[in-house]
């Protein structure tokens, strides 16, 4: 009986919110490569949604940014201050994109929220190459005696 009962005990104090924390911990150790992911797609020119982000408006610039991003898309991307400002806010689901670049309100009201997160087809390289065996690693431990 004293596995069973020490088995009962380990899954009594593994409390929703002590889980939930555990999986935030994990995708936080992954922020970096979640977060690269989506200035990757920004710099493809597309939105979590997997849309084209809009074109630049003034001719004269998007002449100039082609000289910078041969692929000739809006990528968001000038000095890279706007990208390299992009954080993860894991404390909760739903996680969280953002960034705390100045222009940040403008861009997100210009282009769309849509900028920050991920395509279904880069959340599932987190969730499948990522995330999932440290997730399956979490609930092994958990359930060992």
């Amino acid at each position: 009986m004293g596995k069973l009962s020490d088995l009962i005990t380990k899954l009594e104090q593994a409390t929703p919110p002590k889980q939930e924390a555990a999986i935030l911990d994990i995708v936080a150790e992954n922020e970096n490569l979640i977060i690269d992911l989506n200035t990757g797609q920004l710099l493809q020119g597309v939105d979590a949604q997997g849309e084209f982000l809009q074109d630049y408006r003034n001719p004269q610039y998007a002449l100039f940014k082609l000289k910078i991003n041969p692929r000739g898309v809006t990528d968001l991307n000038l000095t890279g201050a706007f990208h390299r400002s992009f954080v993860l806010l894991t404390d909760r689901f739903p996680v969280v994109f953002s960034a705390s670049d100045p222009k940040t309100e403008d861009l997100a009201a210009k282009y769309g929220e849509d900028i920050f997160g991920l395509t279904e087809q880069n959340k599932d390289v987190v969730t499948n190459q990522y995330l999932k065996n440290s997730i399956v690693e979490y609930y092994r431990n958990l359930f060992q005696l």
